[in-house]
C-alpha cells in the first residue's frame, strides 16, 4: 500500500533518480518488467522505496508494487498494464488457459503514444485555471501545474485519486493541484476553465450486459469507443470560457474520413465559431480495422484479455460486435489528439495535422512493457526527452514535424 506520509513520498524522488542514473537496467527490470531484483549496494535507495510502498521485499530480493514511469523531469506512479503476478485460470473449450488480468479499479498505465503525446502539446499559460478530467495517475495534471495558476484533477476511480495525489507530492506540485472524486463534471460544478484536457476511457470493445463487472473503469468506451467522448461533448459547454481550449485523446472507431467522436463534435459545434484541430498520430488519418483486428485477436485471445471477468459473455458478444461494426461501416481505428479552440476567423472549421513519420503503428498498439526489449524502452525514454543516466530534462520535447490541412 502506498504511504500517505508526505516526507517519505518526497524522499522517493531522489532515490528513484539515483537508481535511474546508476543502474538503468535494474530500474527497467523492476518498474517495467516486474522482475525480482537484488538490492543495490546503496541499500538506502530500496529502504526508502520499500517504506513508501513502491516495492516489496521477499527474502533478499525486491519486486515492484507499481510501475514508475520517468517522463521529462518527473516520475509517475501507475499500475502495470497487466501484472504477471495476477493470474487467472479459465477453461476455453477443452483447453485450460492462464491469463494475466486487469482489475476493475486499475489505474491506467503510461503508454508512449497516449499521455506523453498530450503532454508534449500542452500550451498552458500563466494564470490559467485547468481541469484534468479522468486524471488517472495525474500525469497530465502534473505538467499542467508547471504553468497553471490552479489545476483541478478529477476521476471516478478513488484509487486513481490516491495515485495522483502521491504523484503530485512526489513531484512537489501538490500545492497547485486540487483532487476531487466523481464522474465527468460532477465534482467541479459552477467552475469555468481556461483549459480542459482529458484522456479517458476510449477503448472500443464488445458490449455486454454489465460493462462494470467486465471491463476496468479506465478502459471501456462502448462498442465504438466514443461513449465517454459523447457524454463529455454534451456536458462541457457550461464549464468553458469564451476563449477556452479543450484537448483530448481520441482512439475510437470511424470510417476512413474521420472518427465518430470528431463527427459528433462537428454536428454539435457546427453553428459555433470554433476550430477543431485533429493532430493525427499516423500519416494516413487512421488504421484499417482489419489490420488492427489481427493484432487484437492475438492480444486478447492470448495471455492478455481486455476483460477482467465475464470472459464467456465477451466471447459470445464479440461475434455480434464485429457484425455491428461492419453494418455501421466502422472500419478504421483513429488515433489523434483533438483540440477545440476559438476560431479568430469567426467560423466553424476543421483542420487536420499529420506527422511526417508515424507516431503509432498497428503493432505498437498492442505492445506490452513486460516483453519489450531494453533497447526499445531506452529509445522511448530518449524520444520523450528523458536523458539516460545523466539527468531528466525539465523542458518539453520538441514536437514532430507536421503537415496541416483544412478540410471544412
Amino acid at each position: 500500500m502506498l504511504t500517505k506520509n508526505t516526507k517519505l513520498i518526497k524522499n522517493c524522488k531522489p532515490a528513484l533518480l539515483k537508481l535511474f542514473r546508476k543502474d538503468l537496467k535494474k530500474y527497467i527490470e523492476l518498474f517495467f518488467w516486474e522482475k525480482e531484483v537484488s538490492g543495490p549496494e546503496d541499500s538506502d535507495i530500496f529502504d526508502v522505496l520499500e517504506k513508501a510502498g513502491l516495492i516489496s521485499k521477499h527474502h533478499s530480493a525486491y519486486s515492484a508494487n507499481v510501475m514508475v514511469y520517468p517522463l521529462k523531469d518527473k516520475f509517475i506512479i501507475t499500475d502495470f498494464i497487466f501484472s504477471t503476478r495476477r493470474k487467472k485460470i479459465i477453461k476455453v473449450g477443452r483447453e485450460i488457459q492462464t491469463l494475466f488480468v486487469r482489475k476493475r479499479d486499475q489505474v491506467w498505465a503510461m503508454l508512449p503514444h497516449e499521455t506523453p503525446q498530450i503532454i508534449s502539446r500542452l500550451k498552458i499559460k500563466e494564470g490559467d485555471v485547468v481541469l484534468d478530467l479522468a486524471t488517472g495517475s495525474g500525469a497530465i495534471a502534473l505538467f499542467c501545474a508547471d504553468h497553471a495558476e490552479k489545476v483541478y484533477a478529477t476521476d471516478i476511480n478513488p484509487k486513481a485519486i490516491v495515485y495522483a495525489q502521491f504523484n503530485a507530492i512526489l513531484n512537489n506540485l501538490e500545492h497547485k493541484i486540487e483532487f476531487r472524486i466523481g464522474d465527468l463534471f460532477s465534482p467541479v460544478k459552477n467552475i469555468r476553465f481556461d483549459y480542459i484536457v482529458w484522456n479517458g476511457p476510449t477503448v472500443a470493445a464488445p458490449n455486454v450486459a454489465n460493462p462494470k463487472t467486465t471491463y476496468a473503469l479506465s478502459d471501456f468506451g462502448g462498442p465504438d469507443g466514443a461513449t465517454f467522448s459523447r457524454k463529455f461533448i454534451n456536458q462541457v459547454s457550461p464549464f468553458m470560457k469564451k476563449d477556452s481550449t479543450i484537448m483530448f485523446y481520441d482512439s475510437c472507431l470511424g470510417n476512413k474520413k474521420r472518427s465518430v467522436a470528431v463527427d459528433y463534435i462537428a454536428k454539435k459545434f457546427s453553428n459555433d465559431n470554433y476550430q477543431i484541430e485533429i493532430n493525427h498520430l499516423n500519416k494516413n488519418r487512421g488504421i484499417p480495422l482489419l489490420i488492427t483486428r489481427r493484432f487484437f485477436n492475438k492480444y486478447r485471445n492470448g495471455k492478455f484479455p481486455l476483460a477482467f471477468d465475464n470472459f464467456q459473455e465477451v466471447d459470445t458478444s464479440e461475434k455480434r460486435w464485429w457484425k455491428w461494426l461492419k453494418a455501421n461501416k466502422l472500419n478504421y481505428v483513429h488515433f489523434s489528439i483533438v483540440k477545440i479552440i476559438p476560431n479568430p476567423a469567426k467560423k466553424f472549421e476543421i483542420s487536420e495535422r499529420f506527422p511526417l513519420k508515424n507516431i503509432i503503428t498497428p503493432s505498437f498498439i498492442f505492445k506490452e512493457w513486460h516483453f519489450m526489449k531494453e533497447t526499445g524502452i531506452r529509445k522511448i525514454f530518449e524520444t520523450e526527452g528523458t536523458l539516460i543516466k545523466t539527468a531528466l530534462s525539465a523542458g518539453f520535447a520538441s514536437p514532430k514535424p507536421w503537415r496541416r490541412r483544412v478540410i471544412s
